[in-house]
């Protein structure tokens, strides 16, 4: 289990997420029962215990679990999940961002509205875990894959800081350089 949550509106969601979501997860998994919902189901539950908690507090979510020969992923938010195979960097996230035309319809669905690109003014993720005065506007349903594992691949889990300023590629390249 590998995970990154970058915190917003304080660090109670993101900082809860890490000590929290790896157990329920674990709690839930049967072997050879099907990961994605679990994951689902447990993000879903972490989100409404953060939302109950902190009303302004929110975070993103990247995760990788290997397991059963596979890996699974899922991400709410803007955080990104990077397979690394033969040097070749293949994206296993999606971006939520408000702006997105799916995910802007999806808000203004719900209710919501979007002004200078954010979620009735306040947060520019159309996903995240957290985020009680806009939750009933945004998502937290992740987005999720499942590769098969194979040997050599390699993960890069990181925050939109990081995607600000370099391509997945470029951070392919980088971690290739350092892995020698």
């Amino acid at each position: 289990y590998y995970a990154v949550f970058d915190g917003h509106g304080g660090r109670e969601a993101s900082a809860y997420c890490a000590e929290k979501l790896h157990s329920l997860i674990a709690s839930k998994y049967v072997k050879g029962q099907p990961l994605g919902p679990i994951i689902a189901k447990s993000i879903h539950e972490i989100n409404q215990n953060v939302i109950s908690t902190w009303e302004y507090a929110g975070t993103t979510a990247a995760i990788a679990i290997i397991a059963d020969d596979k890996i699974y992923t899922a991400n709410v938010g803007d955080s990104r999940v990077i397979l690394i195979y033969d040097n070749k960097a293949t994206r296993l996230s999606v971006d939520h961002k408000a702006t997105v035309p799916k995910e802007r319809r999806a808000i203004l669905k719900r209710g919501g509205s979007i002004f200078q690109g954010r979620v009735n003014g306040m947060l520019m993720l159309s996903r995240a875990i957290g985020d009680a005065t806009v939750a009933r506007y945004i998502s937290d349903e992740p987005f999720q894959t499942e590769t098969p594992f194979k040997e050599g691949m390699k993960l890069i889990l990181a925050c939109d800081g990081v995607w600000d300023v370099m391509s997945d590629q470029m951070a392919a390249d980088i971690l290739m350089k350092c892995d020698r």
